[in-house]
């Protein structure tokens, strides 16, 4: 078994990594999960949301910056 977690030992190096790492894909699914409601939604994945609700939105909407 492997119990060295000595500052510097290899064990206790590849545990902080992979608890960086997974922070990080935490804080990524996290954003996902918010990106699927209209209230947290942003910039791409808003307009995702809005084409999907309402499809029947002119196209020259966006040039005027109305979508």
């Amino acid at each position: 078994m492997i119990r060295d977690l000595r500052p510097g030992s290899v064990t206790r190096t590849l545990a902080e990594a992979f608890a960086r790492e997974l922070a990080t894909l935490y804080e990524r699914l996290g954003e996902t999960y918010d990106s699927a409601f209209l209230e947290t939604g942003t910039g791409g994945s808003l307009e995702v949301l809005i084409d999907e609700l309402c499809p029947r939105r002119p196209w020259w909407w966006r040039l005027f910056g109305r979508g």
